[in-house]
């Protein structure tokens, strides 16, 4: 996904641009509630999930990002247009997309918003300031945000001993394997959003 906005690497498409176009189309075809549009990706389809709700927010309601972060200049940039809810996943040992933000790759470092300051950013865009920590599983903490008042909630899952991965992907569990994360993403976010 296009999610730096680096139009003209794309021959001038916008991805933004198109999946906001799209999720209107599919809005309209199929008489589905624009209250209800979310959005979710893993990776880059993270990254793109924070930009669609930094630039596109009038459509895109609510997103969960899982193993993705954003670039400062779409955060810097970020008009969301209200409160949004958000439920972030990430593993600690993800070594593609670290969950601090800072990789270094071929001598080059580079520096994103982390994790906890992507949460922080909409927690505060919600009125979030009530925090509760919560031990999910064995491997995972849910750190939510409750709005005080109008709002909504953002829940941030921190996975120890765990990598690039969407949790319980079928990949893991080859071989009676058990995944680390001790629960299932689309479970997980699909249980979020149904309460809004």
């Amino acid at each position: 996904w296009n999610n730096e906005n680096a139009d003209d690497l794309f021959d001038g498409q916008s991805d933004v641009s198109f999946l906001t176009a799209l999720a209107k189309s599919l809005q309209d075809e199929f008489d589905l509630s624009r209250k209800k549009t979310f959005v979710a990706g893993f990776s880059n389809g993270g990254y793109m999930s924070y930009t669609l709700m930094c630039q596109a927010g009038d459509v895109f309601k609510g997103a969960a990002p899982v193993a993705g972060l954003s670039e400062y200049s779409i955060l810097n940039n970020c008009d969301p247009q209200g409160p949004k809810p958000l439920l972030h996943i990430h593993g600690v040992d993800d070594g593609l997309v670290p969950i601090t933000g800072k990789r270094s790759k071929g001598g080059k470092k580079s520096s994103f918003p982390s994790a906890e300051e992507l949460v922080v950013y909409f927690a505060k865009l919600n009125n979030a300031a009530k925090k509760e920590t919560i031990k999910a599983t064995q491997n995972a903490t849910l750190h939510q945000y409750l709005p005080e008042g109008d709002g909504f909630e953002v829940h941030y899952y921190r996975i120890e001993n765990y990598g690039h991965e969407w949790p319980s992907s079928p990949n893991r569990n080859k071989a009676g394997e058990k995944d680390a994360s001790g629960f299932f993403a689309t479970k997980v976010i699909w249980d979020f959003f149904s309460r809004y």
